[in-house]
């Protein structure tokens, strides 16, 4: 898990900066803030809130009976 948490964390950033500031009006400085926020959150053993979800596209269309 540490391996997910710390890709996670290095591109947290990356991936919200543009999105909270396009859509939700932050400023970088909010954005940073919060981020650390989460960091701080993302490696405090007791919470346990990052999930990773993935599926793979099914390779027939389902039929309709």
């Amino acid at each position: 898990m540490g391996d997910i948490r710390c890709r996670f964390l290095d591109g947290f950033e990356g991936f919200t900066l543009a999105a909270y500031t396009r859509l939700l009006g932050w400023s970088k400085a909010e954005v940073q803030a919060h981020g650390q926020k989460v960091k701080r959150d993302a490696m405090n053993p007791k919470i346990h809130a990052i999930h990773i979800v993935y599926a793979q596209k099914p390779t027939e269309t389902p039929t309709v009976t």
